[in-house]
């Protein structure tokens, strides 16, 4: 009897242990895949915060603030949620659990895009932003048919969102240009390849007597001539390239310039300036000027000294008048 009682209590403990073992496979496995849903929440949260904030309206009445170009315009259901619940409880009065569900759901719904910054100011009136809206406000469950009539109401509500809202623009960013500067080119020369049908021995000393065709040794090679020619105190000209022997000078040789390189702009080749003869004529016409005004004539006068008569009977009239003046002014004073 006691070998039957401590043997059934083996029993018990080995059937627990393996229920306990897919148990604890269980809470491993689990706790596995909750590591591996942080850990992509967290590179979703990171990928989110990286992206540009977006614009949200939140009201129908007051401004917002943008801080970049492109950047996102959202509106929230929040801008026109008075206006959605007055307008429920038009469409359905005195069902105020519908009013408030229909509320609670609008509330619920994620933002609408409704543009983006530019770089100009742009204004969204209650009217725009209730259409935009709109969509959603048909479409929430407790709304059911009445999509219309919900709209309808919230148009004529969100007139009364006074100023409307207005997104300021952002300066657009100058796109960065490539670099025009071109690469400067190798001042390197190039290496100069051996001639194939030369021999190493005659690469490294080409002066070496004896190499070559075998020719007799106290004779110099002919590649020495051109060079002792060039250098040499018996030669012509001095040694050096070509491009260092300065241009000889043909401006002295008879017969070296064109007709036309001694002529002067404007003037035809081989003729005579024209200057002297401006020069001449002018002195011509001063001369022609002297001679009139010297030969001038006096014009004929008239009869000379005499006094015409309309004069003297002026002079004698005023001299009559003058007298009979005097005459009563004497009488007068008498």
């Amino acid at each position: 009897m006691s070998s039957q009682r401590d043997d059934h209590p083996t029993g018990e403990s080995t059937v627990d242990s393996r229920k306990r073992a897919p148990a604890a496979l269980r809470r491993a496995a689990a706790a596995t895949a909750a590591s591996a849903v942080v850990a992509t929440s967290g590179f979703l949260g990171g990928g989110v915060a990286a992206a540009a904030d977006p614009v949200v309206i939140g009201t129908c009445t007051e401004d917002v603030t943008s801080t970049e170009y492109g950047q996102p315009i959202v509106v929230s259901p929040r801008a026109l949620d008075s206006r959605v619940k007055d307008a429920a409880g038009l469409t359905f009065p005195l069902d105020f659990e519908r009013i408030d569900r229909i509320h609670q759901q609008f509330l619920r719904t994620a933002p609408i895009n409704i543009g983006e910054v530019t770089t100009e100011e742009q204004h969204f009136s209650g009217s725009a932003l209730a259409d935009a809206l709109a969509n959603r406000i048909a479409g929430l469950p407790a709304v059911e048919d009445r999509g219309d009539t919900m709209n309808f109401h919230v148009g004529n509500l969100a007139v009364t969102c006074l100023g409307g809202v207005n997104v300021p623009g952002q300066a657009k960013p100058e796109p960065t240009e490539p670099s025009t500067t071109p690469e400067k080119p190798s001042t390197t020369p190039p290496a100069e390849s051996p001639d194939p049908g030369s021999s190493g021995d005659e690469q490294r000393n080409p002066d070496t007597p004896g190499s070559g065709s075998g020719g007799d040794p106290t004779t110099e090679p002919t590649d020495d001539q051109p060079r002792r020619q060039a250098g040499g105190p018996d030669s012509n000209y001095s040694p050096g390239s070509a491009e260092q022997v300065a241009p000889s000078e043909y401006a002295y040789v008879p017969g070296s310039l064109p007709p036309w390189s001694d002529s002067r702009f404007g003037e035809t080749a081989g003729g005579q300036p024209a200057t002297g003869d401006l020069r001449t004529g002018d002195g011509h016409n001063q001369q022609d000027r002297v001679r009139e005004a010297g030969s001038a004539q006096a014009l004929p006068t008239g009869s000379g000294e005499r006094v015409a008569l309309p004069v003297l009977l002026a002079a004698v009239s005023l001299a009559g008048v003058t007298a009979a003046l005097i005459r009563t002014w004497v009488l007068r004073r008498a």
